[in-house]
């Protein structure tokens, strides 16, 4: 009786808060921001933890007593961490897509020696970390989201699906409205030179998000948010030049941006830039500028320069040729979901 009285006041609320509209357009890009600052922040966590763990538990190798020993502190901490992930995805805190990478990551060193051994001494002496053991119970096949759903907690998801739909069908209308207000709003500001509506605005018009895709009118605005040193607008307008998106194509246009945004510390633009000069796109070809480049954006983190500096370790290119210094950054960018990373990581391993 009671989840009947929760779907009527699910419905009655849905018909009465005309609101919910205009709250809702409000408050999606907030909370879209939000969440990739946080998952951000998670990602931040993860690469401090793996930098303290021992290179040879991360390339597979099995550790020695001692060696075992030292490291398990931070063994135990990154399954804490995995456990905490599993826990995040469970509570809707993270994307699907995030999760997938990290779930990815999670099985893949599980299974390396040293995790695992970690993993099954803390399994035995540990009632804790039942995410985690749920999932691997699961074989890492089933979205923690869906994981030890009770009957309750699935009338509840229904409910909020109900509404949801409601609110759409009601509220479209409004909703349109306000974005197309919200719009009016941001070029007025953008106009007068705010950056973050110059960016917002390139943004919009960019993705096609509630107006008419437009790289031309994206171009224009990452253009002006660039001249007042945006460096993520710089990267933008770098990678439009690149592609020919909204401008006419032109290699050294993007260089100039790539560069301006690498040099205020953007990891994007500095593996772009590091990409331009391995293959000499309108800059003379230099393996040692390349390397350069590619090693600030690994060293923040980012995905793409860490698997360009592993191939560069691997084919002897700008560095002093190194198959260990290959995997290690072939490693790091696998774990963060890079598929040629993890395809070139598959052929050391055959």
């Amino acid at each position: 009786m009671s989840e009947i009285t929760d779907w009527i006041t699910a419905v009655a609320t849905a018909f009465s808060t005309v609101g919910i509209g205009f709250a809702y357009s409000q408050l999606r890009m907030s909370q879209n921001i939000a969440q990739l600052k946080f998952e951000d922040s998670m990602a931040k966590e993860y690469r401090d933890l793996v930098n303290r763990l021992p290179t040879k538990a991360l390339l597979g190798a099995t550790l020695s007593e001692d060696e075992y020993q030292n490291a398990f502190d931070d063994l135990f901490h990154y399954i804490d961490l995995s456990n905490e992930q599993v826990f995040l995805r469970q509570q809707n805190r993270v994307r699907i897509v995030v999760w997938e990478n990290w779930n990815k990551g999670i099985q893949h060193n599980l299974s390396l020696p040293a995790f695992h051994q970690a993993w099954c001494e803390i399994k035995s002496h540990s009632i804790s970390f039942q995410e985690l053991k749920a999932l691997e119970r699961a074989d890492f096949k089933t979205d923690p989201l869906l994981l030890g759903n009770t009957k309750k907690s699935f009338c509840q998801m229904l409910r909020k699906l109900v509404l949801c739909f409601l609110c759409l069908f009601l509220f479209t209308g409004v909703a349109n409205a306000v974005l197309q207000e919200d719009i009016l709003k941001l070029h007025s500001a953008a106009e007068q030179g705010d950056v973050s509506a110059q960016c917002m605005l390139g943004s919009i018009y960019y993705e096609g998000d509630s107006v008419t895709m437009d790289y031309a009118e994206a171009a224009k605005w990452f253009r002006l948010a660039s001249e007042q040193g945006d460096a993520a607008a710089q990267l933008i307008l770098g990678i439009m030049y690149y592609d020919g998106s909204g401008v006419k194509q032109n290699y050294a246009e993007a260089a100039k941006w790539y560069r301006i945004a690498a040099q205020q510390g953007n990891a994007g633009a500095q593996c772009n830039l590091g990409v331009m000069y391995c293959n000499g796109n309108s800059v003379k070809q230099d393996y040692y500028e390349a390397i350069k480049w590619y090693s600030l954006a690994a060293q923040q983190g980012n995905a793409g320069g860490q698997c360009n500096l592993g191939v560069m370790y691997e084919k002897g290119q700008g560095v002093r040729q190194s198959y260990t210094d290959a995997i290690k950054w072939f490693l790091l960018a696998a774990q963060q979901g890079n598929a040629e990373a993890q395809f070139n990581l598959g052929i050391f391993y055959q």
